[in-house]
């Protein structure tokens, strides 16, 4: 009985210091409401053991609250003042973090170390909190990736192939999409989507440079990248044969004007009016063709 009296007045001390020291410990006041929950319910039991049970519950309930406010902390210091400018508090990812703890198969640190590597790699807060958290965390999973490693790769997609200009909501659905492409298109092919993310990062520029669809970049890679060397090697050829499709010597305009590849006055026919790609399968039925 006593053991019991002492685990409750730990948990009622523990909840009232959490009260007093503001919004930074809500999880602790969480964690004593949970535990003496759990005292009550083991209590109608056996009070011996409802008292051992209890307090290992409150011990390891303050160490995980712990790791989680550290976890907002490193969060909020990585975010540095993009949460503001984005009109955002670090309170405005807590129950984020937990609900996508509680729903994916994956911890509450995981999701909080995944948020960082977001916003470290200059993903805006407000994007990850529509959504871009939660695609990179089943993104990773799908991929059977790291979660920061996922995240990362995410970062550089859309750095690479999205405007800076884009809104948070048009930057968000390319993320989302961009991850399943990624799946797919690796799932089709025998590379796996770390490897086809570094083959595409390796050709990224020059693909968005020409106009390149990134549907069409993502399945092209996947189809062409197992029969080169490395992923590396892969995405610096693609890259090379973007950029030879306009000639620049008069050898060059001479043979393509000859294969019927290029106007007379040595325009790329690979390019449309407009000067955009005409895309993959286009290209392949031409140079068939010739």
């Amino acid at each position: 009985g006593s053991a019991l009296a002492d685990a409750k007045r730990d948990v009622r001390e523990l909840g009232e210091t959490a009260e007093k020291s503001g919004s930074g410990f809500s999880s602790l006041r969480e964690v004593a409401t949970g535990a003496l929950r759990e005292i009550g319910s083991l209590a109608v039991n056996a009070l011996g053991q409802a008292a051992s049970a209890a307090a290992g519950f409150l011990r390891d309930s303050i160490s995980q609250a712990g790791a989680f406010e550290s976890g907002m902390n490193a969060f909020a210091a990585s975010a540095g003042g993009a949460l503001d400018a984005a009109g955002m508090k670090t309170e405005d990812f807590r129950d984020l973090f937990i609900d996508l703890g509680k729903r994916l198969p994956v911890s509450t640190k995981e999701v909080q170390d995944a948020a960082i590597a977001l916003v470290k790699g200059g993903i805006d807060p407000a994007i990850i909190a529509a959504g871009g958290l939660e695609s990179s965390l089943q993104f990773a999973a799908a991929a059977g990736m790291k979660l920061e490693a996922a995240a990362e790769l995410g970062v550089k997609m859309l750095g690479t192939f999205v405007p800076i200009t884009a809104s948070a909501a048009e930057q968000t659905e390319f993320l989302a999409n961009a991850q399943n492409l990624l799946v797919k298109a690796a799932g089709a092919s025998t590379i796996d989507v770390d490897k086809l993310g570094d083959a595409m990062l390796q050709a990224g520029g020059q693909a968005r440079a020409m106009g390149l669809e990134y549907e069409d970049f993502v399945t092209s890679m996947g189809l062409i990248s197992p029969s080169f060397g490395s992923a590396a090697e892969a995405g610096t050829s693609f890259k090379n044969f973007l950029v030879r499709l306009q000639p620049t010597t008069d050898k060059a305009k001479d043979t393509m004007t000859a294969l019927g590849l290029a106007t007379e006055d040595g325009t790329s026919k690979f390019f449309d009016a407009q000067g955009k790609f005409v895309g993959v399968q286009k290209a392949a039925d031409m140079l068939q063709g010739a």
